[in-house]
């Protein structure tokens, strides 16, 4: 029989794996559909958009909220542990009421 990690780190990268095909699915799908948008509309003038120059570019965008979210991850640690220390260390019961 596996361990509790054995099975653990099983699931987990069965998930990412699914996740992983997931977006690959995705990816593809836009791609396609990108494909044949763009092959069916015509070919636009140049748009000239005031202080287009100051919006962040597409990649600077995703760079920000992939950072965001890395340091929501990094927050929340440390508030998962002392809630598991307070639940398991004689804070709440199981059920969670305030023990003492």
């Amino acid at each position: 029989m596996t361990d509790y990690r054995t099975a653990t780190r099983e699931l987990q990268n069965e998930v990412l794996n699914v996740v992983t095909k997931s977006q690959t699915a995705v990816v593809d799908v836009i791609q396609t559909w990108a494909s044949a948008i763009q092959a069916i509309t015509p070919d636009l003038p140049g748009l000239s958009l005031p202080y287009a120059d100051k919006l962040p570019r597409p990649e600077e965008f995703i760079a920000t909220g992939y950072d965001f979210a890395e340091q929501l991850l990094v927050l929340g640690g440390p508030a998962v542990q002392q809630q598991h220390g307070v639940t398991v260390g004689g804070g709440l019961d199981g059920r969670g009421q305030v023990l003492g």
